[in-house]
C-alpha cells in the first residue's frame, strides 16, 4: 500500500512539475491532492496500528455468517 501512495504522489507532483504558469488553479488543486494524500495515508495507518479495520472486517464476516447460518 505503502507503494501506491508513493506513486500516486510522485505522479501529483510530475503534473505539478508539467503546469504551465498560468495554471494557478491546476496547481494548487494538485497541491491539495499531495497534503490529503498525506492525510489519508496517515488515518489508514492510524486505523490499521489501532486495530479498527481489522475488528471491522471480522464485524462484517461475523454478520455474513449470520445471514448464511
Amino acid at each position: 500500500m505503502q507503494a501506491a501512495f508513493k506513486l500516486l504522489e510522485a505522479d501529483y507532483i510530475k503534473a505539478w512539475a508539467a503546469t504551465e504558469p498560468a495554471e494557478t488553479n491546476a496547481r494548487e488543486n494538485l497541491w491539495r491532492a499531495v497534503q490529503i494524500l498525506g492525510d489519508v495515508r496517515r488515518h489508514l495507518a492510524s486505523a490499521v496500528a489501532d486495530g479498527k479495520i481489522a475488528q471491522t472486517e471480522l464485524d462484517r464476516l461475523a454478520g455474513l455468517n449470520r445471514v448464511r447460518g
